[in-house]
């Protein structure tokens, strides 16, 4: 997935593909971006449901709008969400600490 998304992106990063991700519970996946490097400014974190929907939910709990909420849940092939951290090391990183930024799934953009 990263491949195709990389390639549209002038001067994103080599993929670091992770196998303990492949299916993870949201508690793996946060476990993974607690151990990002310091000098990363941004995690793209690409998963499957119906971890990455629950984790992202999770991340952002009561930040988000209802019907962000919702899309969370199913979390379609392909959707983007954009969280936000104010925090000074990903070790910090933790449930509810998010704020929400965009939620978009591809049959919404056309």
């Amino acid at each position: 997935t990263w491949a195709l998304a990389r390639a549209a992106i002038p001067g994103a990063p080599e993929a670091q593909t992770t196998p303990r991700l492949y299916h993870a519970a949201p508690a793996t996946m946060l476990a993974e971006v607690r151990g990002a490097p310091a000098a990363a400014q941004v995690i793209a974190l690409i998963g499957h449901q119906p971890g990455i929907g629950a984790f992202a939910r999770k991340l952002a709990d009561g930040a988000t709008p209802a019907s962000c909420a919702r899309a969370f849940t199913r979390f379609p092939t392909g959707a983007i969400a954009v969280l936000d951290f104010d925090i000074d090391a990903w070790s910090q990183a933790d449930w509810g600490g998010a704020r929400f930024h965009a939620f978009a799934a591809p049959k919404e953009l056309g």
